[in-house]
């Protein structure tokens, strides 16, 4: 079963990214404008990555993405093991693994759509999220306390990469994703149908069509799939306008070893949160409402001197990104019929360039709360783009 293997790896990714981000930034100890620039150029490489190497990906070289994906990984990890200076390990970061995760996504991603009934791609896309989040928590926690290392985060790398491309089946013919789209075109010509049936009985009967047809209206309307794609833009260029400097605002109170538990802690309840939601709908109004909350409480990080509150602020932020990305990407696949899946990711990670860089700037000439200011009203606006 190739489920599980991707969703370590994808969990492994996800860990040694934030691992990788919080050793430059509270070890090497860069300034927040040239945090932002890495952060930045992490994006730009994700970005260029899902443009070019990404649509062959998703043509059907799922396990050739994993393959580069895998030995990208193990490459990146490499670096901060064998070197302190900030340059070299900032570029092992911003290009080996920004590649090494957009190919792993997109490979996980396609294979996921095509193996999976259209039916249950949001309940397990979900599941992969959840227990991700799970995994990741697990492996910061365990960094925290150092019972993991450097070196351990390699051989798990090594471990993970190969079960990952070994068990990931081969992907021939787009038809899960193809059925979907004929389905939905079908679907629509039923409504048209439907509409015509009903149109006599309205003027004949003397009934105002807007009232008549607002059923069929309501049951009809779906969100254009430009607009998940803007409101992630907007969400994660607001957030990391934030994140991009968060490690330093937390640390400079609680010290590298508690902020990293912190990370992991909150990595954990995010995915009891996220498992919980699953088991439900995901779509519809739950991620605008989660951009607004996120955005009403973003300015509680003022408040932020111990271990505890630190942690709740970041369970909180972490879960209303989790559940927005979540419900988001599921409107999004439902309304491009599981095509381009890889161009949510663009749309994400050029968020993450504006934001970082921004946020990096506003930091360093104005200071935080500026920087916080702009994420409420990112957050804000995205929120009503993406309502129905």
């Amino acid at each position: 079963m190739w489920l599980a293997p991707a969703t370590v790896y994808l969990a492994l990714l996800s860990a040694t990214d934030l691992y990788l981000y919080l050793h430059i930034a509270l070890q090497l100890r860069p300034s927040p404008v040239v945090l932002g620039l890495v952060n930045g150029l992490w994006s730009a490489t994700f970005i260029a990555t899902s443009l070019t190497l990404g649509r062959v990906v998703e043509r059907g070289a799922t396990r050739l993405g994993a393959a580069v994906s895998a030995t990208l990984l193990t490459l990146s990890l490499l670096t901060p093991a064998l070197t302190t200076n900030l340059l070299h390990v900032a570029v092992a970061y911003c290009l080996l693994h920004a590649t090494a995760l957009a190919l792993g996504r997109v490979s996980a991603s396609v294979t996921l759509l095509e193996y999976v009934e259209s039916s249950r791609w949001g309940f397990y896309s979900n599941l992969v999220n959840s227990a991700s989040l799970a995994i990741r928590g697990v492996l910061l926690v365990l960094l925290s306390y150092r019972y993991l290392t450097a070196e351990s985060f390699i051989i798990l790398a090594l471990v993970s990469s190969a079960l990952f491309t070994w068990s990931l089946p081969p992907l021939v013919l787009p038809v899960e994703r193809t059925l979907f789209r004929i389905a939905k075109r079908l679907d629509s010509l039923y409504r048209y149908a439907k509409l015509s049936a009903i149109l006599p009985e309205v003027f004949g009967g003397g009934l105002e069509p807007s009232e008549a047809l607002r059923t069929l209206w309501s049951e009809s309307k779906e969100l254009p799939s430009y607009r998940p794609l803007l409101g992630v833009l907007l969400v994660v260029a607001s957030s990391d306008a934030l994140a991009v400097v968060l490690p330093l605002i937390i640390s400079n109170h609680l010290g590298y070893v508690a902020t990293v538990l912190v990370y992991g802690l909150s990595s954990l309840a995010s995915s009891l949160t996220i498992l919980a939601v699953s088991r439900g709908p995901v779509a519809g109004s739950i991620a605008p409402a989660a951009a607004l909350v996120r955005g009403m409480v973003t300015p509680l990080i003022l408040t932020v001197g111990k271990a505890e509150v630190a942690l709740l602020y970041l369970v909180i932020t972490a879960t209303l990104l989790n559940l927005f990305n979540s419900a988001n990407y599921a409107n999004y696949v439902n309304s491009s019929g599981g095509l381009n899946t890889f161009l949510y990711g663009v749309f994400s990670e050029l968020g993450s360039v504006i934001g970082s860089i921004v946020g990096g700037v506003l930091a360093s000439q104005l200071g935080y709360e500026y920087v916080i200011l702009a994420s409420v009203a990112g957050h804000l606006v995205a929120s009503l783009l993406i309502l129905r």
